[in-house]
């Protein structure tokens, strides 16, 4: 960036002066219009409020600004690939919207867009959009979770305990001194569409709102797991249903295995006129927890 030789000399206090600015004027609404031309800026140069870059001229900013944004429009549309899709004609001015509304805080790019499913549910330039499509902060959040389970950068957590079993006991017996150590990247995440539908409806070209949002419908809120794999290190997901989701809960909370499913049938008795047993909700936990074992899902036992 070219400064006046005044600039240049600036002790550090008026650099950061400078700085302040010029973070304020890419944020302000009518930045676009005011670095649109030299003769725009020339006219704003000229207000009080711009006086710190009063002798910064036009080329500079305006490339900067074509930079910021080419650059959030492109991390964006790379880490939401199905809600530019569904987007196209609206990108353009729904990620500047976004990026005026969660200015970047983080020096890893894919953090700066964190926030975009938040800005799909609650800003007001979206509200139009979501009459027509709904499932919008949902697919997002699908689309983020893969990203943030895969970039984690925290390994998988030793126990402190003895030894890691990964064999269940027979016995149930057993479980009250067994407790669940669930994947460390693992996230639980409540959805109201069906994503994954949605996902294909879109890979196979549908592209009409009513028929979308019939694809993606569910009577009752789904529960979805997110998790890194172990072996492969991609993001694995898988649809849960409330009691599997609870009994996951409980695991990270502390309970040890009997006491989770004691816990989980006690629920199941509210909630069903003919609840089943202690005994076969066991049973069939045990037929579950196996398959969390060889999925990655479930890391292993341990007991204290």
């Amino acid at each position: 960036m070219s400064l006046s030789p005044d600039h240049t000399t600036s002790a550090p206090e008026e650099l950061t002066v400078i700085a302040d600015a010029l973070d304020r004027l890419f944020m302000q609404p009518d930045s676009s219009h005011w670095l649109a031309s030299p003769a725009n800026w020339s006219v704003q140069q000229k207000q009080p409020r711009q006086a710190p870059l009063a002798t910064i001229p036009w080329e500079p900013l305006q490339l900067y600004q074509s930079l910021l944004q080419a650059t959030h429009q492109d991390t964006l549309g790379r880490l939401y690939p199905y809600c530019k899709q569904l987007l196209a004609p609206h990108w353009k001015t729904l990620a500047e919207a976004h990026r005026r509304a969660y200015p970047c805080d983080h020096y890893a790019l894919y953090q700066a867009v964190r926030e975009f499913p938040t800005f799909l549910e609650s800003h007001d330039s979206t509200r139009l959009l979501l009459q027509t499509h709904p499932y919008l902060p949902d697919l997002a959040r699908f689309e983020w979770l893969e990203v943030a389970v895969e970039q984690t950068s925290s390994p998988q957590k030793q126990t402190t305990h003895c030894l890691l079993q990964t064999a269940l006991p027979e016995e149930t017996e057993d479980w009250a001194t067994l407790y669940p150590l669930w994947n460390e990247t693992l996230v639980l995440q409540v959805l109201h569409y069906r994503i994954e539908q949605l996902i294909r409806a879109l890979e196979q070209g549908m592209n009409e709102p009513a028929s979308l949002a019939e694809a993606a419908y569910c009577e009752e809120p789904l529960w979805l797991a997110v998790y890194r794999d172990p072996n492969s290190h991609r993001a694995r997901f898988l649809m849960l249903n409330t009691q599997t989701a609870q009994l996951i809960q409980l695991g990270q909370c502390g309970f040890s295995l009997q006491s989770g499913f004691q816990c989980l049938w006690q629920s199941l008795q509210e909630a069903n006129n003919a609840p089943p047993t202690l005994s076969s909700v066991q049973q069939d936990g045990l037929v579950w927890l196996r398959q969390c074992l060889q999925n990655g899902l479930l890391s292993g036992v341990f007991q204290q």
